[in-house]
């Protein structure tokens, strides 16, 4: 049960960083007890990133504010890590801390205490454990419709990407069936994305236009690698891998880039299907 019974006592929300986009939504139920009577009351507020917000406020002199529902739901396109404050008398007392993944939410009940709710409606039974309860499931996003690139520079693979939050590490595999336009035509694989602090990756795919070989790129760690060079992969029909860990240094986008070998003419098509498959690790 949670009871504000000062005047100097409230309930505040604070995020660990900025939002992406979307400010979190917070919602409280409460009844206000005296000796003579019994009034509800709630509160709809947003976060603020790192400035805390009051979700129960203080309560008025000789009543008590006995709190029956909390929610805070994660609006945002990123990750965000939320901490519920009990404060009393400027003194702050973490009561609750967890990480939401887009569509997930933190609920309060009187009787029931809190818990973390997944996308799926289930409850998680580790507070920041990433995704549903299940900690075999990825998250993933598909392309729907092909993507094409006729230059020899790095482009992005548009929709191909999943949204990343500043010190959170994360694991990604990017699979891309892809096309060239002609068998003396190549392709360059690699990724973009925010400032990291740590970042390092593998990619690989078909090579020289013979079976059973690829060119495999080891131990990356910088955006758009390898530089544009001759490929050759000589093939009408492939499979592209991008297997990594990044840390970033700031909230953003992680997304899959490409690029074709030769300019003149030439293309490269990222074909609908193509998917990132990510899961926040720590």
């Amino acid at each position: 049960m949670l009871i504000l019974s000062t005047t100097t006592d409230k309930i505040q929300v604070v995020l660990s960083g900025n939002v992406a986009t979307t400010q979190l939504k917070c919602y409280a139920a409460y009844n206000d007890t005296t000796t003579t009577s019994i009034a509800p009351g709630r509160n709809a507020t947003l976060s603020n990133s790192t400035t805390a917000v009051d979700l129960v406020a203080s309560p008025s002199a000789s009543t008590q504010r006995v709190v029956n529902y909390l929610s805070v739901y994660n609006a945002d396109t990123a990750n965000a890590t939320v901490t519920v404050n009990l404060v009393s008398s400027s003194t702050s007392y973490a009561i609750y801390k967890a990480t939401l993944f887009p569509g997930e939410k933190i609920e309060y009940q009187q009787g029931d205490g809190f818990k973390t709710i997944a996308t799926d409606g289930s409850i998680k039974i580790i507070p920041n454990q990433s995704g549903p309860t299940s900690s075999l499931v990825l998250n993933s996003t598909m392309i729907s419709a092909d993507v094409t690139n006729s230059t020899i520079s790095y482009a992005d693979i548009t929709g191909l990407s999943f949204s990343v939050t500043s010190g959170r590490q994360y694991y990604f595999k990017f699979v891309i069936p892809y096309t060239t336009s002609g068998t003396g035509n190549g392709a360059g694989f690699s990724i973009n994305g925010p400032s990291v602090i740590n970042l390092a990756y593998y990619s690989f795919y078909p090579s020289a236009g013979v079976q059973n070989t690829v060119t495999y790129n080891s131990g990356i760690s910088a955006y758009d690698t390898p530089s544009a060079s001759a490929l050759n992969t000589g093939s009408l029909n492939a499979l592209a891998f991008i297997e990594g860990t990044i840390t970033p240094s700031a909230n953003g986008t992680v997304i899959g880039r490409f690029r074709s070998e030769n300019a003149a003419g030439n293309s490269i098509v990222a074909k609908a299907g193509s998917v990132v498959f990510y899961q926040e690790i720590n």
